[in-house]
């Protein structure tokens, strides 16, 4: 599964009409792809003209790394000495 929330790259505040892209790398195996929006906050969020396409490989994807966010150990807990 991949996943990207734009979490290292959000959209803060009011802002003009813009382009944003998500590049994932799909497994030719995949039967779904699920495609939404996330509002934190209040607010109003606006979407227009969607679109999907096959890039090269040399594109970087924007995947969101959960292991690298998340880790499977607790980390720094050198609170608790």
């Amino acid at each position: 599964m991949k996943f990207d929330n734009m979490q290292n790259r959000p959209i803060v505040g009011t802002n003009d009409w813009n382009y944003y892209s998500s590049v994932l790398d799909v497994s030719e195996e995949a039967e779904v792809l699920n495609i939404g929006f996330l509002l934190q906050g209040e607010g109003e969020l606006w979407a227009d003209d969607f679109c999907l396409e096959i890039v090269s490989n040399d594109v970087e994807t924007t995947d969101f790394d959960s292991a690298e966010s998340h880790p499977d150990k607790p980390q720094n807990l050198s609170f608790m000495e």
